[in-house]
């Protein structure tokens, strides 16, 4: 047999089986160390995914190395290796801090991050023709916006004080009590008037009225107070809604895109219009950074020249539908919602009259109206 085997393959049966059993133990190796590295990479994948919680968590605190190195039970050098690749990457601000480093997401860096412009907003479709106004003049300028979401006006002021934010989109009467105690922040100029208004359900409900705590809103409901011997504050307009739906309450002060919603369901009726209300003063107001606006003078402009000359003009642009879709995630509503609601706003109302803000209960000098509103000579209306 081996006789015949060798005439037909010119080696001997026992050299090739030793052959074949060499290459089997080396592709087995390959294999092995294959596996072993990529159990090494996904390892290392988790392990920077849990570094990158731990320090969004930290928030504008931060977090220091050693304390990511006790949370996540890994070797000083590991850790030192994992965070300077984040580092590399954009990821993360690191600070020297004593004999350790203090280490900040860049969402959450109390400071100017390189190319960043970070936007703190509230959940409404208001700030779609102005956030793409943002997105256009920081492109132009080098640098990317990051919109961040929140449900509370106050919390983002605070953020924008301590430089965690450029700029914000909150509701006017916050910004300006904000900006009368705080040296930090400026007011650029005010965003449009209406959007919002009374919804009342006609169905078997309790009697009580649903509010944010948004001075808008609770400027919407005050004349209804006497009517109702309850009312309620939610924080996130969907569990308000929810609970407006269920019939916890009769009447909800809400804005857009939610307002749009809920009529379009064709159970519910408007009761009372922002506008009836309110008039044309502005609900919500653009304000910056003191620090930012120093330091970004000529994007400023570009975003107030831009808005103030035509708040629509971007429409249906790439800027547009980008600030479309940070709203409509946000709101977890659809584009079609978001864009159907604008027609509720009046975008030409950026005028923050004092009058109107003497009568709605803020008491301000000429000094400090100096002080809190941002002078720009291609837009007066905001220091008049």
């Amino acid at each position: 047999m081996e006789t015949i085997y060798k005439k037909l393959i010119g080696r001997s049966f026992p050299d090739f089986l030793k052959d074949r059993i060499t290459i089997f133990y080396i592709s087995s190796m390959r294999i092995q160390i294959h596996l072993n590295n990529e159990g090494r990479k996904t390892a290392r994948a988790k392990t920077i995914a849990k570094i990158s919680r731990v320090i969004v968590r930290g928030g504008s605190s931060g977090v220091t190395q050693s304390e990511l190195e006790r949370k996540l039970s890994i070797s000083r050098s590991y850790c030192s290796e994992l965070v300077k690749s984040l580092e590399a990457q954009g990821n993360l601000m690191r600070v020297a801090n004593a004999n350790t480093w203090r280490i900040y997401d860049r969402k959450f860096y109390p400071g100017p991050v390189p190319g960043l412009v970070r936007v703190g907003f509230l959940r409404s479709s208001e700030y779609v023709p102005i956030l793409s106004h943002i997105i256009r003049a920081a492109r132009a300028m080098g640098s990317e916006i990051m919109p961040i979401e929140y449900d509370s006006a106050i919390r983002a002021l605070e953020d924008l004080s301590h430089g965690t934010l450029e700029l914000s989109l909150v509701p006017t009467l916050p910004s300006l009590d904000f900006s009368l105690m705080n040296r930090n922040t400026l007011i650029l100029m005010g965003v449009s008037s209406g959007g919002s208004g009374i919804i009342t359900s006609d169905h078997n409900c309790k009697d009580c009225i649903l509010t944010s705590e948004s001075s808008t809103m609770i400027s919407l409901v005050m004349e209804f107070m006497k009517d109702y011997p309850q009312t309620q504050v939610f924080l996130d307009p969907r569990s308000g809604i929810e609970n407006f739906v269920n019939g916890k309450c009769c009447s909800i002060a809400i804005w857009e895109p939610f307002l749009s919603e809920l009529i379009s369901d064709g159970k519910y009726k408007l009761t009372r219009t922002y506008h009836e209300v309110l008039g044309g003063f502005p609900c919500c107001a653009l304000s910056s950074n003191i620090e930012f606006t120093e330091r970004e003078v000529a994007m400023v402009h570009l975003i107030l020249r831009g808005y103030v000359s035509d708040p629509l003009a971007l429409r249906n642009t790439d800027d547009w539908l980008r600030s479309v879709g940070y709203i409509a995630r946000a709101t977890r509503c659809s584009r079609e919602l978001i864009e159907k609601s604008l027609a509720s706003y009046n975008f030409k109302d950026t005028t923050i009259d004092h009058d109107e803000v003497r009568r709605l209960g803020i008491r301000m000098s000429s000094s400090q109206s100096d002080k809190i509103f941002y002078k720009f000579s291609g837009y007066s209306g905001t220091t008049q």
